[in-house]
């Protein structure tokens, strides 16, 4: 029987990311109020909310005669110049606002992940792995002064986006360029991903 990989997340992009790495998952929730930390540091706050998130899985309806491997993660955004941390951007203005600094300097995208292997041992489920890391892609994204009302009305998803843009599809042509991984930028870094599944027994 192959293993599962339960995400516990709602990313629609890091579904697809699976899907396309032909890796078996299932969507299972999670129900962390994403508390931040008084850090300066993206990696250190990804770090913080995939931990959390680990905590928060809801293993309802888990087979319990298998291992079951559960993935969360976090993705942030941090300036190169000013160390800004950009999440999710709360209304337009504050897109626009994230878009014009990228504008001006490049940016960390930043992936913490989660991965842990679990067993049920009769009476519950007992964490025998765990792997955590933070993969990091630097991009330089250039949407034109004016042209960040257009940028959200055709990619209205963007506001429920990390740094309040996508660099996928419409967005991928302000894209300057990027060193690192783009599955991280994606907001799930499938090589480091896959590496730590094998490591853990995934594969049989």
């Amino acid at each position: 029987m192959k293993n599962t990989l339960h995400l516990a997340s709602g990313s629609v992009t890091r579904r697809k990311l699976l899907e396309e790495s032909n890796i078996p998952y299932k969507i299972i929730k999670q129900h962390s109020d994403e508390p931040e930390i008084e850090t300066n540091s993206a990696t250190e706050q990804v770090l913080h909310l995939s931990a959390d998130k680990i905590k928060c899985v809801d293993m309802e309806g888990i087979d319990k005669t298998i291992d079951a491997f559960i993935i969360t993660a976090d993705t942030l955004v941090q300036t190169c110049k000013t160390s800004q941390i950009f999440g999710k951007p709360r209304d337009i203005q504050h897109a626009k606002y994230m878009m014009k600094t990228m504008r001006e300097e490049a940016v960390d995208v930043i992936t913490g992940c989660y991965l842990e292997k679990k067993h049920w041992n009769g009476t519950q489920w007992q964490t025998v792995a765990c792997k955590q890391w933070t993969t990091k892609a630097t991009l330089e994204l250039h949407i034109p002064e004016g042209h960040e009302e257009e940028f959200i009305k055709i990619m209205p998803i963007s506001l429920h986006a990390c740094g309040g843009t996508i660099v996928e599809g419409y967005g991928q042509q302000f894209l300057k360029s990027i060193q690192g991984s783009y599955s991280s930028l994606l907001g799930l870094p499938m090589y480091e991903l896959k590496e730590m599944l094998r490591t853990l027994g995934f594969y049989k």
